[in-house]
């Protein structure tokens, strides 16, 4: 389930970019504060909820489930240690207890894991949102730009200093609110090695319902 973050890098760039033509004034120069869009429209808290509830189960769960294993592997070490001393030898514990601090360690490594393997993929989906969310925004603040006659539209937090007057992420998030408020959360597979390449999943149409987060 890996999703192209390069591809959301480089719309990323693109948007704050390579939109730029030759700046003559800083008049000719408006914002959008991008995480903003992210955070307050209707896409972004929708996924943000479709996240939520597919994960902060599992999340918990298996958050629990590491937090469990790693006490009982400290329990064991620290076990050992009360035998063997502070720099003891564990190969010298007796094989019961030997086997036991290994159980125990082989059960904190895969609790672990698990617990980091959810955690990426939350983070890929979160990352698969904010994608498809910059996708629809792009021709959007192309669109303002062009309407305002500007030169160029920068991301807000990409430049030092700015007109509050020039942001229009007010703006970009209404049209984005018109066109688009649910994303989706199932990445599409990327093709195994020398398979034919799988298309794109078609955009979630519009609900018109605004998910608060």
């Amino acid at each position: 389930m890996k999703t192209n973050l390069k591809l959301l890098a480089l719309s990323t760039t693109l948007l704050g970019a390579a939109m730029i033509p030759h700046v003559a004034s800083a008049q000719s120069i408006l914002t959008v504060d991008v995480d903003k869009v992210y955070s307050d429209s209707a896409a972004g808290k929708s996924g943000v909820s479709q996240i939520q509830a597919k994960y902060t189960q599992r999340d918990q769960s298996l958050g629990q489930a590491l937090q469990t294993a790693q006490t009982a592997f400290n329990t064991k070490i620290q076990a050992a240690q009360k035998t063997l001393g502070p720099n003891g030898d564990f190969s010298k514990l007796p094989p019961a207890d030997q086997k036991g601090l290994s159980d125990a360690q082989d059960n904190y490594n895969r609790a672990r894991q698990q617990y980091g393997a959810i955690k990426e993929e939350e983070q890929e989906v979160f990352q698969y949102v904010q994608q498809q969310i910059l996708q629809k925004v792009v021709p959007i603040t192309e669109s303002i730009r062009s309407q305002r006659k500007a030169q160029a539209i920068l991301v807000r937090g990409s430049v030092l200093a700015a007109d509050p007057s020039a942001d229009v992420t007010a703006q970009v998030i209404s049209q984005l609110d018109a066109q688009f408020t649910t994303p989706l959360i199932v990445p599409p597979q990327q093709p195994a090695p020398g398979a034919a390449p799988v298309a794109p999943a078609a955009t979630a149409p519009a609900s018109g319902k605004k998910v608060d987060r």
